[in-house]
Protein backbone atom coordinates (compact mmCIF):
# COMPACT_ATOMS: atom_id res chain seq x y z
CA UNK A 1 0.00 0.00 0.00
CA UNK A 2 2.84 2.39 0.93
CA UNK A 3 4.86 0.93 -2.28
CA UNK A 4 1.21 2.22 -4.39
CA UNK A 5 1.10 5.69 -2.84
CA UNK A 6 4.98 6.46 -3.15
CA UNK A 7 4.32 5.44 -6.91
CA UNK A 8 1.17 7.74 -7.39
CA UNK A 9 2.80 10.92 -5.64
CA UNK A 10 5.92 10.18 -7.90
CA UNK A 11 3.50 10.90 -10.85
CA UNK A 12 1.62 13.36 -9.90
CA UNK A 13 4.88 15.43 -9.23
CA UNK A 14 6.31 14.69 -12.46
CA UNK A 15 2.72 15.92 -13.86
CA UNK A 16 3.06 19.00 -11.69
CA UNK A 17 6.94 19.36 -13.22
CA UNK A 18 5.97 18.86 -16.59
CA UNK A 19 3.06 21.56 -16.67
CA UNK A 20 5.81 23.87 -15.01
CA UNK A 21 7.88 23.25 -17.65
CA UNK A 22 5.04 24.03 -20.39
CA UNK A 23 3.98 27.27 -18.67
CA UNK A 24 7.50 28.57 -18.53
CA UNK A 25 9.28 27.25 -21.68
CA UNK A 26 7.38 28.91 -24.65
CA UNK A 27 5.66 25.29 -25.34
CA UNK A 28 3.69 25.04 -28.55
CA UNK A 29 3.36 21.13 -28.55
CA UNK A 30 3.77 19.06 -25.63
CA UNK A 31 2.99 15.36 -26.56
CA UNK A 32 3.60 12.54 -24.32
CA UNK A 33 4.15 9.05 -25.94
CA UNK A 34 1.32 6.75 -25.71
CA UNK A 35 -1.66 8.93 -27.04
CA UNK A 36 -0.99 10.01 -30.62
CA UNK A 37 2.64 8.64 -30.88
CA UNK A 38 4.75 5.88 -29.65
CA UNK A 39 7.83 4.42 -30.09
CA UNK A 40 8.28 1.31 -31.76
CA UNK A 41 11.91 -0.92 -32.29
CA UNK A 42 13.13 -3.19 -35.09
CA UNK A 43 14.02 -6.74 -34.51
CA UNK A 44 17.77 -5.03 -34.85
CA UNK A 45 17.23 -2.65 -32.28
CA UNK A 46 16.69 0.96 -33.80
CA UNK A 47 14.17 3.27 -32.48
CA UNK A 48 11.36 4.35 -34.60
CA UNK A 49 9.78 7.60 -33.67
CA UNK A 50 8.91 11.25 -34.84
CA UNK A 51 12.44 11.94 -36.98
CA UNK A 52 11.63 15.15 -38.79
CA UNK A 53 10.07 18.20 -38.34
CA UNK A 54 8.59 21.19 -40.72
CA UNK A 55 6.23 24.07 -40.93
CA UNK A 56 4.24 26.06 -43.23
CA UNK A 57 2.95 29.63 -42.47
CA UNK A 58 0.40 28.11 -39.84
CA UNK A 59 0.84 24.57 -38.64
CA UNK A 60 3.45 21.91 -36.96
CA UNK A 61 4.14 18.94 -38.72
CA UNK A 62 5.80 15.95 -37.67
CA UNK A 63 6.78 13.11 -39.53
CA UNK A 64 6.70 10.09 -37.44
CA UNK A 65 8.49 6.74 -38.57
CA UNK A 66 7.02 4.47 -36.11
CA UNK A 67 3.83 4.24 -38.12
CA UNK A 68 4.39 5.91 -41.46
CA UNK A 69 2.50 9.15 -40.92
CA UNK A 70 2.26 13.37 -40.45
CA UNK A 71 1.49 14.48 -37.40
CA UNK A 72 -0.53 18.13 -38.17
CA UNK A 73 -0.82 20.74 -35.58
CA UNK A 74 -2.13 24.23 -35.41
CA UNK A 75 -0.06 27.53 -34.05
CA UNK A 76 -1.09 26.85 -30.94
CA UNK A 77 -0.25 23.19 -30.29
CA UNK A 78 -3.51 21.58 -30.64
CA UNK A 79 -3.67 18.46 -32.35
CA UNK A 80 -4.93 18.39 -35.53
CA UNK A 81 -4.76 14.85 -37.07
CA UNK A 82 -2.80 12.20 -38.46
CA UNK A 83 -2.20 11.44 -42.21
CA UNK A 84 -1.14 7.53 -42.92
CA UNK A 85 1.28 8.20 -46.37
CA UNK A 86 1.18 5.49 -48.64
CA UNK A 87 4.36 2.72 -48.60
CA UNK A 88 6.51 2.86 -51.17
CA UNK A 89 8.15 -0.35 -50.52
CA UNK A 90 9.35 -0.16 -47.36
CA UNK A 91 7.39 -1.34 -44.13
CA UNK A 92 8.08 2.43 -42.23
CA UNK A 93 10.52 4.52 -43.93
CA UNK A 94 9.72 7.33 -46.53
CA UNK A 95 12.69 9.35 -46.22
CA UNK A 96 14.72 11.21 -44.17
CA UNK A 97 13.72 14.43 -43.94
CA UNK A 98 10.37 16.62 -45.47
CA UNK A 99 8.93 19.91 -46.20
CA UNK A 100 5.19 21.31 -47.02
CA UNK A 101 4.01 22.56 -49.93
CA UNK A 102 0.20 23.54 -49.82
CA UNK A 103 -1.35 20.71 -50.34
CA UNK A 104 1.51 17.85 -50.99
CA UNK A 105 4.06 16.91 -47.99
CA UNK A 106 7.61 15.99 -50.25
CA UNK A 107 10.03 13.33 -49.10
CA UNK A 108 14.12 13.06 -49.07
CA UNK A 109 14.29 9.51 -49.97
CA UNK A 110 18.07 9.50 -49.59
CA UNK A 111 17.59 5.70 -50.06
CA UNK A 112 16.54 5.77 -53.39
CA UNK A 113 18.02 9.49 -54.32
CA UNK A 114 14.27 10.48 -54.97
CA UNK A 115 12.03 13.04 -54.03
CA UNK A 116 8.83 11.49 -53.12
CA UNK A 117 5.46 13.86 -53.71
CA UNK A 118 2.76 12.72 -51.44
CA UNK A 119 -0.82 14.21 -51.40
CA UNK A 120 -1.32 15.04 -47.88
CA UNK A 121 -5.07 14.28 -46.86
CA UNK A 122 -5.14 11.53 -48.60
CA UNK A 123 -1.80 10.33 -47.77
CA UNK A 124 -1.11 9.04 -51.76
CA UNK A 125 2.06 9.02 -53.50
CA UNK A 126 1.51 11.97 -56.38
CA UNK A 127 5.37 11.46 -58.29
CA UNK A 128 8.96 10.35 -57.87
CA UNK A 129 11.62 11.84 -59.48
CA UNK A 130 15.33 11.49 -58.96
CA UNK A 131 17.86 13.72 -57.64
CA UNK A 132 21.25 14.08 -58.20
CA UNK A 133 23.59 11.74 -55.95
CA UNK A 134 26.00 14.30 -54.58
CA UNK A 135 26.24 18.09 -54.72
CA UNK A 136 28.26 19.35 -57.34
CA UNK A 137 31.66 20.89 -56.29
CA UNK A 138 35.07 19.80 -55.50
CA UNK A 139 34.56 19.44 -51.96
CA UNK A 140 37.41 16.53 -50.98
CA UNK A 141 35.53 15.24 -47.89
CA UNK A 142 32.45 13.63 -48.76
CA UNK A 143 29.92 14.87 -45.71
CA UNK A 144 30.05 17.69 -47.61
CA UNK A 145 28.98 16.30 -50.81
CA UNK A 146 26.76 13.71 -49.82
CA UNK A 147 22.56 15.00 -49.94
CA UNK A 148 20.99 14.66 -46.57
CA UNK A 149 18.26 17.69 -46.49
CA UNK A 150 15.56 19.47 -48.24
CA UNK A 151 14.40 22.77 -47.81
CA UNK A 152 11.78 25.42 -49.46
CA UNK A 153 11.83 28.75 -50.49
CA UNK A 154 9.25 30.81 -52.61
CA UNK A 155 7.46 27.11 -53.19
CA UNK A 156 11.20 26.23 -54.87
CA UNK A 157 12.43 23.07 -53.38
CA UNK A 158 16.24 22.96 -52.37
CA UNK A 159 18.27 19.91 -51.43
CA UNK A 160 21.40 19.70 -49.93
CA UNK A 161 22.79 19.63 -46.62
CA UNK A 162 23.98 21.57 -43.56
CA UNK A 163 27.02 23.27 -46.07
CA UNK A 164 24.84 23.60 -49.18
CA UNK A 165 22.19 23.74 -51.35
CA UNK A 166 20.83 23.57 -54.39
CA UNK A 167 17.52 24.56 -56.51
CA UNK A 168 15.88 21.29 -58.07
CA UNK A 169 13.52 21.30 -61.44
CA UNK A 170 11.23 19.11 -60.28
CA UNK A 171 9.96 19.03 -64.59
CA UNK A 172 12.81 17.72 -65.72
CA UNK A 173 13.15 14.22 -65.09
CA UNK A 174 17.08 14.27 -65.46
CA UNK A 175 18.07 16.60 -63.31
CA UNK A 176 21.31 18.67 -64.30
CA UNK A 177 22.58 20.74 -62.22
CA UNK A 178 25.67 23.21 -62.70
CA UNK A 179 27.93 24.24 -59.76
CA UNK A 180 27.18 27.64 -60.42
CA UNK A 181 23.49 26.82 -58.95
CA UNK A 182 25.06 25.49 -55.67
CA UNK A 183 25.07 27.86 -52.76
CA UNK A 184 27.54 27.45 -50.21
CA UNK A 185 28.34 28.09 -46.16
CA UNK A 186 31.39 28.27 -44.51
CA UNK A 187 32.36 25.32 -42.88
CA UNK A 188 32.45 26.71 -39.07
CA UNK A 189 28.56 27.55 -39.40
CA UNK A 190 25.52 24.77 -39.73
CA UNK A 191 22.84 25.48 -41.81
CA UNK A 192 19.25 24.87 -39.77
CA UNK A 193 16.94 25.73 -42.00
CA UNK A 194 17.31 27.56 -45.39
CA UNK A 195 15.90 30.86 -46.58
CA UNK A 196 17.36 32.86 -49.27
CA UNK A 197 17.10 35.88 -47.04
CA UNK A 198 16.96 34.74 -44.04
CA UNK A 199 18.04 31.33 -43.64
CA UNK A 200 18.97 29.97 -39.69
CA UNK A 201 22.65 28.84 -39.08
CA UNK A 202 24.49 26.97 -35.68
CA UNK A 203 27.27 28.95 -34.87
CA UNK A 204 29.19 28.17 -31.61
CA UNK A 205 26.13 26.85 -29.98
CA UNK A 206 24.20 29.62 -30.74
CA UNK A 207 21.48 29.56 -33.40
CA UNK A 208 21.20 32.86 -35.70
CA UNK A 209 18.38 34.40 -36.99
CA UNK A 210 17.30 37.82 -38.05
CA UNK A 211 20.52 39.23 -36.71
CA UNK A 212 19.66 37.73 -33.25
CA UNK A 213 21.08 34.97 -31.28
CA UNK A 214 19.89 32.13 -28.67
CA UNK A 215 21.95 29.65 -26.88
CA UNK A 216 21.36 26.24 -28.10
CA UNK A 217 21.99 22.93 -26.38
CA UNK A 218 21.60 19.35 -28.31
CA UNK A 219 19.14 17.17 -26.30
CA UNK A 220 16.94 14.28 -26.43
CA UNK A 221 17.36 11.94 -29.56
CA UNK A 222 19.00 12.57 -32.77
CA UNK A 223 16.46 13.27 -35.51
CA UNK A 224 17.55 12.27 -39.26
CA UNK A 225 15.57 15.84 -40.41
CA UNK A 226 14.78 19.02 -39.51
CA UNK A 227 14.75 20.14 -35.74
CA UNK A 228 13.52 23.92 -36.33
CA UNK A 229 10.71 25.81 -38.65
CA UNK A 230 9.47 29.54 -38.89
CA UNK A 231 5.51 29.97 -38.17
CA UNK A 232 3.74 33.91 -37.34
CA UNK A 233 7.87 35.13 -37.57
CA UNK A 234 9.01 32.59 -34.92
CA UNK A 235 11.47 29.88 -35.06
CA UNK A 236 10.75 26.66 -33.21
CA UNK A 237 12.64 23.97 -32.49
CA UNK A 238 11.72 20.45 -31.88
CA UNK A 239 13.01 17.96 -29.32
CA UNK A 240 12.34 14.04 -29.33
CA UNK A 241 13.73 12.02 -26.12
CA UNK A 242 12.04 9.38 -24.23
CA UNK A 243 8.98 10.99 -22.53
CA UNK A 244 7.46 12.51 -25.36
CA UNK A 245 7.67 15.12 -28.20
CA UNK A 246 8.18 19.10 -27.62
CA UNK A 247 7.93 21.86 -29.78
CA UNK A 248 9.15 25.59 -28.34
CA UNK A 249 9.50 28.75 -29.53
CA UNK A 250 13.15 29.67 -29.24
CA UNK A 251 13.78 33.18 -27.29
CA UNK A 252 16.15 35.47 -29.13
CA UNK A 253 18.06 38.50 -28.13
CA UNK A 254 19.88 41.04 -30.34
CA UNK A 255 23.68 40.47 -31.58
CA UNK A 256 26.09 42.88 -30.53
Amino acid sequence: MFHLSNMIIKKVLLLIISFICILYSDTAVYEKFGDNFTIKKTDSGERLTVTAFATDSSCFYLYDMADRSIAQFDSSGTFITKYALQSIGRDTYVGDDFVIRGEEAIFLNTVDKRLEFFILKSGSLKKSIRFPRYIPGLAKQRRYRIISRIFLDSNTIFIGNNHSVFPIDENYARQKTTLSQVRNFPAKIILLLYKNQNSVFLKNRQIEWNQKTVQFKQEGYAMLGKQVGIVNDKLYLCKVDSTGITVTSAEFTDQE
